[in-house]
């Protein structure tokens, strides 16, 4: 599903991230971990086309989508969950999901992605919806910003 062949990056004549590769598979789910400066966040900023490669390729479903725009990564499904959730407090549960279909068009598409969202989620319930996202606990405001 996602690859990464011999990604490196570099900030000016800093190499944050030399020559690594990485398989992900289908429903994997995979964590980088390293010490801080270790570049996990400049290889997520790199898969998302956030920063400029120095040397490497990046594949997703056998795509090669190296050098393409954020905007066309993010409309493929490759997105980042920010580590400090940055919900829509004022918002609803069901606003801050319609938040992340926004580049979504097809509107029965938007419904079962949100359906599913409640579905899976740990605020599932019909009433859930219309819950202001700043009311829920930690773990759900999570499990909200993942969904969006």
């Amino acid at each position: 599903m996602l690859e990464i062949k011999n990604l490196t990056v570099r900030y000016g004549g800093i190499t944050a991230v030399k020559d690594i590769s990485l398989t992900i598979g289908d429903r994997e789910a995979v964590s980088l971990i390293g010490a801080n400066g270790a570049g996990k966040t400049t290889t997520l900023h790199a898969i998302s086309a956030l920063l400029r490669l120095a040397s490497g390729r990046i594949f997703f479903d056998g795509t090669d989508i190296t050098g393409i725009g954020a905007e066309k990564i993010v409309g493929m499904g490759i997105v980042q969950v920010p580590e400090g959730r940055q919900l829509f407090t004022k918002l609803t549960v069901e606003d801050n999901l319609r938040m992340g279909a926004y580049q979504q068009k097809d509107k029965a598409e938007i419904r079962r992605l949100m359906d599913r969202a409640m579905t899976c989620s740990r605020w599932c319930g019909s009433a859930a919806g219309s819950w202001p996202a700043r009311s829920r606990a930690a773990n759900s405001r999570w499990w909200l910003s993942a969904a969006r």
